[in-house]
């Protein structure tokens, strides 16, 4: 069986361009490859592109059905940490953070609005048996990632 397609870019309408490409290069690390009145493409290191569309030029209401939100996973719960701190920093607050057992998730809103998850993921060889469940329990960031960050 052969390998399905990889994600290659996402589209985000934005009310806040300028405030969306900021926050999502500071998120990311993602470098400005195109960029116009209407539209920036940011690529990251890994090659995958977002797309911020400028919905002042889109004369046509916003869809009611559409993404949902955006998670980035993290190799280990200590890059995930770094990233906390890194944006802290910058002054980016969590709204949420939540764990369930299998995945350890940092909850935050862009400019815009839309909920954007950072995770790490136990692998499978390292995950409980049972977990406190789909919706986890919230925790304070400081109390487990400030010592590994």
């Amino acid at each position: 069986m052969s390998p399905g397609p990889l994600l290659s870019t996402l589209e985000l309408h934005c009310r806040r361009h300028a405030a969306m490409l900021v926050w999502y290069r500071a998120l990311t690390g993602a470098e400005v490859e195109f960029r116009d009145e209407l539209q920036c493409w940011l690529r990251s290191a890994d090659g995958w592109r977002l797309l911020l569309l400028d919905t002042q030029w889109d004369e046509r209401p916003r869809e009611v059905a559409g993404v949902a939100g955006l998670a980035f996973e993290y190799s280990s719960l200590a890059a995930l940490a770094a990233v906390w701190k890194s944006l802290a920093a910058r002054a980016i607050r969590v709204e949420r953070a939540v764990r369930n057992g299998v995945a350890t998730s940092l909850v935050y809103r862009d400019p815009d609005g839309n909920p954007v998850t950072l995770r790490y993921v136990l692998p499978v060889t390292e995950r409980p048996r049972t977990t406190s469940g789909p919706l986890g329990e919230e925790f304070d960031p400081a109390d487990l990632l400030d010592d590994l960050a």
